[in-house]
């Protein structure tokens, strides 16, 4: 998935579809959910690898706890976004 493989062609198709330039000050925050969607993926990829049991959602929501707002409400999809990399790599 590696999603700062394609971040920039997610952004221009992004734009596209909505008509609208991604701001400068969203480019960054776009790149750290890329980056930690990244790291995700390769957790799932090393947790394979390494034998251990799959994470469960719930440990991504514990995650979004300590570092969003509102992780079971509107940061949720940064919470689903996560896990969704991680099993991605788990099941590579």
């Amino acid at each position: 998935m590696k999603l700062t493989e394609t971040l920039n062609q997610d952004i221009a198709e992004l734009e596209k579809a909505t008509g609208k330039v991604v701001s400068n000050e969203v480019l960054p925050l776009l790149k750290a959910v890329a980056a930690a969607g990244d790291y995700f993926e390769e957790l799932g990829t090393k947790d394979a690898a390494d034998g251990r049991p799959q994470r469960k959602k719930e440990a991504f929501i514990e995650w979004g706890k300590r570092e969003l707002t509102d992780p079971t409400g509107k940061d949720n999809p940064i919470v689903e976004l996560m896990y969704t990399c991680y099993i991605n790599g788990y099941t590579s």
